[in-house]
């Protein structure tokens, strides 16, 4: 299980968290109709500018527009966050070892530098 974790892990550090992904991207606000009528907008704003159009239902959100690159990325990160969490679960002297470090690994991996 230790190889499955640090194989989820490097998996994490190497699609890596770069500043382009941390930086806040411009998101959009739409009624449903109205995103209806512009649908080839809504869907040019997530393929092509990588910004999510958020659809709204009397004022609620109720789903978001995003290019299927960030939809694959998400998936796969949330795949391997459940593998380390596996893994902790059955390994508590990982979990230990990385106590106290959480702040430095995410400044880590969110800071381009992988």
């Amino acid at each position: 299980m230790y190889i499955i974790a640090v194989g989820a892990l490097m998996y994490i550090t190497s699609v890596g968290y770069t500043a382009v992904m941390t930086a806040p991207k411009k998101e959009h606000e739409e009624r449903i109709a109205d995103a209806r009528n512009a649908l080839a907008d809504v869907i040019n704003k997530a393929r092509y500018l990588q910004e999510p159009t958020f659809l709204t239902n009397r004022g609620k959100r109720v789903a978001v527009v995003v290019s299927t690159d960030f939809y694959d990325q998400s998936r796969q990160r949330a795949a391997a966050i459940a593998e380390l969490r596996e893994v902790f679960r059955e390994r508590p002297d990982i979990a230990e070892a990385l106590e106290g470090h959480a702040d430095d690994l995410y400044e880590h991996l969110t800071s381009g530098a992988i």
